[in-house]
């Protein structure tokens, strides 16, 4: 995703206030894996948006950056779906 389309999909989220609006958790990666889900290729995609944006340099090790030691355990998911 390029950097003009991450920007203009984080302003969908924004009010005409300057307030954020509830956003679901319960979509994508969510649904499968609780709220607060992500991946090592999420990290690497977003990374990749900022090395494009020139924001970091391509040879920064982003997987230095992120643990998925605390995430992706099901939290909020209903009983059954575990």
């Amino acid at each position: 995703m390029e950097l003009s389309r991450a920007v203009s999909a984080r302003r969908r989220h924004v009010n005409a206030d300057g307030a954020f609006v509830a956003l679901r958790v319960d979509g994508g990666d969510a649904k499968t894996n609780g709220i607060g889900a992500m991946s090592e290729a999420r990290w690497q995609d977003f990374f990749q948006t900022m090395v494009n944006a020139g924001v970091y340099p391509a040879e920064m090790d982003f997987k230095q950056a992120f643990t998925l030691q605390f995430v992706n355990k099901k939290v909020g998911m209903a009983a059954g779906a575990r």
